[in-house]
């Protein structure tokens, strides 16, 4: 293996993406939608926990607290998300790197899987730059649990192709750390997809080869791989067990329609060439523009082709019936295939986003394109050439009936989409597809009228072609065109640096979102920046209580009452991490709610006397006091998370050094 060329490759390729997104990482704008709204406000109080020496355990200040460390989309447990808490605060420039980080993480995964499987330098390095700047990780950029399952996908498929091939217990433990990042990273439906995939390729590997040494194999992953990956990934998924009988989104979903509403559809296969579309006045009619793109750059495609025409290959077969599987799953409603894998397999129902399949599918392509450009480095090859030529004429086809159904008439308002950054531009679909053709058809003429396709020309088209696509809807899935500047001083003005600002007897209703002050980018789940207890947030993973509470129970029979709600007075109010506590005067009766979630992991004093605690009609925390008075300490703990957090730590820490004193001790390979 030539070293210097897998680290020159790998640089290059980051500074590819690095390029793309360049309004991310040197701050021009934020990224946008779930990122900034949702998934930038749990790490920013998780973070704040971790900075202060405690675990984030319990999140107050949405839908009435809930179990922030249980919520698999809450990334407490991930350590790359935790290793932002050495810099400082979590702020949303954070949210852009992490972001961007994780889109080189799957290039660089990638160029090594495709170098694995004995692609050429050139024809991995464009496969891996297609995958980075595919359609499906930058129509779903701002996704960030779409963005770490594909970073860590490539990874885990190589070492676990290096496990099939070799019995070295090295790759069984890195494998098994791979799966630990993923799990606690990614949507968690793309880590019930991978374990799906891993057993069919284990199957189909075992069948075709008639392994003998299977059964060390599946020990190897049976005895370290799964055991350790269990070990590191003990905190995240004791809290998920712990806490799922309270989550709403704990059951499996109805086969109901709108529970899969404006996901991939067949009109979406149009993304394969012209992405653009997304971004015009109606774009893909119906569907979520987060859910509809597959784009991989035009030279992967026609390379696609190629390989289907001209290519030899013993997995071609497999993989195209896999590609149409994805493909056919990835429709969701709109084939009965869905239907039939949503109810034949477990676990299939518990997610509503079949787009998701795509990511297998992009990654095929790439696949069958790479393998092409692998056998025929310098594309001398003459039908290559021919395709090139009737791929290029198609799109001047397609471009010439277009511009009969354009709108290019109102240009001008298309300049001043861009001189604004709108979303989405004033133009129709059919005028999209001729501006992303006609630049299609300029690149590859290149290609196509030279005499000598060198590497340097081919990767400077390919990349020109995915950076373009890129920017096309740059505006529409990457950034929010609100300068940083603006929504960092929104964030310095509503946010609070204590735990809470709210006094005692304060109604929610006075602190809920709809009075808090919103701007680019942030609108839901405004109460994490106030620190102040609200009834509502964004978050999936709400306790069944509540969502079993109608809006009108809310406002008239919570909202209007403190935090702390009793007959008689409560004062002197503390909300501190993973705590609550207050004084109560002497009653002979007292019923004390606290609004928040009951779970059995509170635990209540009033002077070093423990209380009992219950829930209420509405799921929240009561309890009874009699002729007492003095400091109420009601606090959250889980003593199995701390011992796991602990015993994870401490293993993946000890297997990395192993892991480095053993590639140290390695004898090193001549290139």
């Amino acid at each position: 293996m030539n070293r210097r060329q897998d680290i020159l490759s790998s640089l290059l390729i980051i500074i590819v993406i690095i390029t793309a997104h360049f309004q991310l990482v040197f701050k021009l704008f934020y990224t946008k939608w779930d990122n900034l709204s949702a998934f930038f406000p749990y790490r920013y109080t998780a973070n704040h926990f971790w900075r202060a020496g405690e675990l984030p355990l319990w999140d107050p200040y949405q839908n009435l607290g809930y179990p922030m460390h249980a919520n698999p989309q809450g990334y407490v447990w991930y350590p790359i998300t935790q290793l932002f808490t050495l810099v400082g605060e979590y702020s949303p420039y954070f949210m852009n790197l992490e972001s961007v980080l994780h889109i080189c993480i799957a290039a660089v995964g990638v160029y090594f899987l495709f170098k694995f499987i004995k692609h050429t330098n050139m024809a991995s390095m464009i496969g891996a730059v297609s995958f980075g700047l595919s359609g499906f990780i930058t129509g779903s950029s701002h996704m960030i649990g779409f963005t770490i399952a594909a970073a860590w996908l490539p990874w885990i498929l190589l070492y676990f192709l290096k496990c099939l091939k070799s019995l070295d217990s090295k790759n069984f433990v890195i494998l098994g750390i791979l799966a630990m990042f993923q799990i606690t990273g990614s949507y968690v439906a793309f880590s019930i997809v991978l374990v799906y995939v891993l057993f069919g390729i284990l199957a189909y590997t075992i069948l075709r080869r008639k392994m003998q040494n299977a059964l060390p194999i599946i020990l190897r992953f049976c005895l370290i791989s799964a055991p350790l990956f269990l070990i590191l990934s003990s905190p995240f998924l004791y809290s998920i067990y712990d806490s799922l009988p309270y989550f709403s989104r704990a059951t499996p979903l109805n086969y109901d329609l709108d529970n899969f509403n404006r996901n991939f559809s067949y009109e979406c296969f149009q993304s394969l060439l012209f992405p653009y579309i997304n971004s015009s006045a109606e774009g893909f009619k119906n569907v979520d523009v987060s859910l509809s793109n597959i784009y991989i750059g035009f030279l992967m495609l026609i390379s696609t082709l190629a390989y289907t025409l001209f290519t030899k290959d013993k997995h071609k077969y497999a993989l195209f019936i896999c590609l149409l599987l994805f493909s056919l799953l990835a429709l969701g409603t709109n084939t009965p295939i869905h239907q039939f894998v949503f109810n034949l397999l477990p676990g299939i129902s518990l997610f509503r986003h079949p787009y998701l399949f795509q990511l297998y599918s992009s990654l095929i392509l790439l696949y069958f394109g790479s393998t092409f450009l692998s056998n025929n480095a310098e594309l001398t090859l003459r039908p290559f050439k021919n395709i090139l030529v009737v791929g290029i004429v198609f799109l001047g086809v397609v471009v010439v009936l277009s511009l009969t159904k354009s709108d290019l008439g109102n240009f001008h308002s298309y300049l001043d989409h861009w001189r604004v950054l709108k979303e989405q531009s004033p133009l129709n679909k059919w005028s999209h597809i001729v501006i992303q053709g006609t630049i299609l058809i300029l690149l590859y003429m290149t290609l196509a009228l030279s005499k000598k396709h060198t590497v340097i020309l081919i990767l400077c088209v390919s990349i020109t072609d995915l950076m373009i696509s890129v920017q096309l809807n740059a505006p529409l899935n990457m950034y929010y065109n609100e300068p940083t500047k603006n929504i960092d001083e929104h964030l310095s003005l509503i946010s609070n640096q204590d735990l809470t600002n709210q006094a005692i007897n304060t109604p929610l209703e006075l602190l809920s979102n709809d009075r808090i002050p919103k701007t680019a980018g942030l609108w839901v789940n405004l109460n994490t920046f106030t620190r102040t207890t609200g009834t509502d947030g964004y978050n999936p993973f709400i306790f069944k209580t509540l969502a079993s509470i109608s809006k009108k129970e809310k406002r008239d029979s919570i909202a209007p009452y403190a935090l702390v709600s009793a007959k008689e007075g409560v004062s002197n109010l503390h909300l501190g991490i993973n705590t609550i506590e207050f004084d109560i005067i002497e009653t002979s009766t007292l019923n004390i709610v606290v609004q928040q979630n009951y779970h059995h992991n509170w635990t209540a004093s009033l002077n070093g006397k423990t209380l009992n605690l219950y829930p209420n009609k509405y799921g929240l925390i009561a309890f009874d006091c009699n002729n007492m008075a003095g400091r109420v300490c009601l606090k959250y703990a889980n003593k199995w998370v701390s011992i796991f957090f602990c015993i994870s730590v401490l293993v993946l820490i000890t297997t990395i050094i192993g892991l480095i004193i053993l590639s140290q001790r390695e004898p090193r390979r001549s290139d």
